[in-house]
């Protein structure tokens, strides 16, 4: 999810950590594979968009999340 630009949209396919606190943090947040979800922003803390709910995370929680459907390209 690091890799994402705001206003991209992005299927979770796994979570990358062996932290059980980081862990649970991310279920409560419904990051669970197979989500989508939205970046709303990347700045001071990432924001982003599951369904209705915004939630704020720090950079080492959105690299343990592993998204599909990126573009590469930085939006215009």
């Amino acid at each position: 999810m690091s890799e994402m630009h705001p206003g991209q949209e992005a299927r979770v396919v796994e979570i990358k950590t062996n932290d059980p606190s980081q862990l649970r943090k991310l279920i409560a947040m419904g990051l669970l594979p197979g989500t989508i979800v939205t970046l709303v922003r990347r700045a001071p803390v990432c924001v982003f968009r599951v369904g209705e709910s915004e939630f704020a995370c720090d950079e080492s929680i959105s690299r343990a999340v592993l998204v599909a459907g990126v573009e590469a390209r930085p939006p215009e």
